[in-house]
């Protein structure tokens, strides 16, 4: 179970591994000689085809993206036997956010190798340039190459993590699961002391949010929250709510945090 104190952590941890990575990349730099572009031929300046194939091989690389985030976000959720109702960050937004991450990933990963194809190569150094330009003439290349590599494995990642995430109502009790790594956790209704609808929250930012949340309090203090990473759609908030409560044969107390 989360609390505050866990989501802290939690996001420390996140943090410190983002500056980690961060000093590692600039580690890596540091000892090796990053390649750069010559200035190419103005003989040889990019004609009318040359920039249609060029825009032709980005909007092919842009649907190779998108068939392969299409593909991703086929991948179902794991299916809970005995299941009367389940609340899932998947079900909603949280769908689409790998694919579209890993979309982005493939499109720029393929995206010169398929320039490399469409467009005449002295024309493409003009492109290729164009980039460096902006970047003290370095090869835009490894670095697209590179970047592509962490956007996949960061994506790949989060879909993961969201297909894994839920809130399961069962006949004899109720099971969730927040991070891929855990096992899911499960309280039988007898542990169950009481079900509280949180009318607002205070965020990881400090600010009041004013949306509603579930908490189950189990016996001896213990303690769950629900609904924090996505907002209940409509009414499937009353109806998880009243569900949960009719299969636990406890009463909704209303609570203002």
């Amino acid at each position: 179970m989360r609390g505050p104190v866990t989501d802290v952590v939690v996001n420390i941890v996140a943090g410190l591994a983002q500056v980690a990575i961060l000093a590692l990349v600039a580690f890596a730099l540091s000892r090796t000689r990053y390649p750069t572009l010559e200035p190419p031929d103005p003989a040889h300046a990019p004609r009318a085809r040359d920039r249609i194939c060029n825009v032709a091989s980005v909007l092919v690389s842009l649907g190779i993206g998108v068939f392969a985030g299409w593909r991703l976000s086929l991948v179902p959720p794991p299916e809970i036997a005995g299941a009367l109702v389940q609340h899932r960050v998947y079900d909603g937004a949280g769908r689409w956010l790998g694919p579209f991450f890993f979309a982005l990933g493939v499109a720029a990963y393929v995206a010169y190798p398929i320039a490399a194809r469409m467009v005449r190569k002295e024309a493409l150094q003009h492109f290729l340039w164009r980039s460096a330009a902006q970047f003290r003439r370095l090869d835009p290349r490894p670095i697209t190459r590179s970047t592509a590599y962490v956007v996949l494995a960061i994506a790949v990642f989060a879909h993961m993590a969201l297909r894994e995430h839920h809130v399961t109502v069962l006949v004899d009790g109720v099971a969730w699961r927040d991070l891929p790594w855990e096992s899911d956790s499960k309280r039988a209704w007898n542990e169950l002391e009481r079900i509280e609808h949180v009318e607002s929250f205070v965020a990881m930012t400090g600010k009041q949010v004013d949306r509603p949340t579930l908490r189950l309090v189990f016996v001896g203090g213990a303690s769950v929250t629900f609904g924090r990473w996505v907002e209940w759609k409509g009414a499937e908030f009353g109806d998880f709510t009243k569900i949960l409560a009719d299969a636990s044969g406890k009463q909704v107390v209303r609570v203002p945090r």
